[in-house]
């Protein structure tokens, strides 16, 4: 099944972030209400394939929005589906060190 989203706004600069281990880490904070997810790039430049999950967290709860095989040498760009962020909720992330972990946002503009 697949959703299409029409997102009218301001791409926002990526933000990346590279593992350093297994434990669940921050790789992007909502600054303000207006931030939409549209993308996640996992890059895993190891020479095995690895397991990544990410997570949606909003306070203390966090829930998973993805688990997948990263082959060896390869990316994975996960962007279903576009998502809103409210201020300080965050995308984090868990895999092996040296996975990076890339957002693309977008910053809504309100229609008039």
């Amino acid at each position: 099944m697949t959703s299409v989203a029409n997102l009218s706004g301001v791409y926002q600069p990526l933000v990346g972030v590279t593992l350093s281990g297994t434990t669940q880490t921050v790789v992007y904070m909502a600054p303000n209400k207006t931030i939409v997810v549209k993308s996640v790039t996992i890059c895993n430049p190891t020479g095995g394939a690895v397991t990544a999950k990410l997570f949606w967290k909003k306070g203390s709860t966090s829930r998973m929005i993805f688990v997948g095989s990263i082959a060896a040498n390869s990316t994975q760009i996960v962007t279903e589906p576009a998502f809103p962020l409210a201020q300080g909720e965050t995308i984090e992330a868990i895999g092996v060190a040296s996975v990076e972990v890339t957002v693309s946002t977008v910053m809504n503009v309100p229609n008039r």
